[in-house]
């Protein structure tokens, strides 16, 4: 059954801003700097969660010296810490059981998406 049968609207749209606001704190606490835009979208069985503007000077420094790769695993190191963190904290709020399922970084464009899938 869709998530939507089983919340409003209101309350859908208050948990996908919740979900915003996590995961920038989030980041910003792991990387020292937050996101410019996080957009968090609960559809179906999945919740997608859509972050503009997320690397540090120092990465953008590097993708533009040619060393995308090194950023890459950065950014690969910090998604290891913090995923656990992410599906603890968003279940918390949403009373939803959540597990990340993909992560998509296109470091060139500044932009991320992490898919999690609703197991609840």
């Amino acid at each position: 059954m869709p998530i939507h049968g089983k919340i409003t609207k209101a309350k859908r749209i208050q948990n996908e801003q919740q979900m915003a606001i996590i995961v920038a704190k989030l980041l910003r606490e792991t990387t020292g700097k937050g996101p410019r835009n996080v957009r968090a979208k609960i559809l179906e069985d999945v919740v997608e969660i859509s972050i503009e503007g997320f690397l540090t000077d120092l990465e953008q420094f590097l993708i533009a010296a040619d060393n995308i790769v090194l950023v890459e695993q950065i950014r690969e190191c910090i998604g290891e810490r913090i995923h656990k963190e992410i599906e603890r904290k968003l279940s918390e709020v949403t009373a939803m059981e959540l597990q990340v399922l993909h992560v998509q970084r296109r470091l060139i464009q500044d932009c991320c998406r992490i898919t999690l899938i609703i197991t609840s």
